[in-house]
């Protein structure tokens, strides 16, 4: 098992986003990212699924061109398919990103993703997804 108080991990750099890893095993990592307001990670690709959790502050995520509000508790789950992802934050942004790594057989059913028609994602119906997550993390 692994604690992690990551109120000691919040540091905001001047002119860039600030990136702390804090676990890389297992087929899970995970980082906590500090935006200050006006930030951006501009658009990436990524090769993993990820799960974006809002710890605190306001802003905006863009995955393929499709914009989604962010604020304290809410979270995004990104697929690896996504073509394009980017953040911006309107104040201060703290943000849990928990990137499930593809291919890994180790991780099993950490992530699903509800389909488009708003139907609930079989495996989470009793468990919020960052509680699935982390469950792998802690395996």
């Amino acid at each position: 098992m692994q604690k992690t108080d990551l109120t000691k991990l919040i540091k905001y750099g001047d002119e860039r986003p600030m990136r702390e890893i804090f676990y890389d095993a297992g087929g899970i990592k995970a980082q906590l990212i500090c935006l200050r307001a006006k930030q951006v990670i501009p658009p990436c690709k990524m090769d993993n699924d990820v799960l974006f959790y809002v710890i605190e502050g306001k802003g905006e995520i863009t995955v393929d061109n499709r914009r989604e509000k962010l604020r304290a508790k809410v979270s995004v789950i990104v697929p690896k398919e996504a073509k394009s992802r980017s953040i911006s934050a309107e104040s201060n942004l703290v943000i849990l990103a928990v990137q499930c790594k593809s291919g890994n057989k180790n991780v099993k059913n950490t992530m699903r993703f509800p389909r488009e028609s708003g139907r609930k994602a079989r495996g989470l119906e009793d468990e919020n997804a960052i509680d699935v997550v982390l469950k792998g993390m802690l395996k």
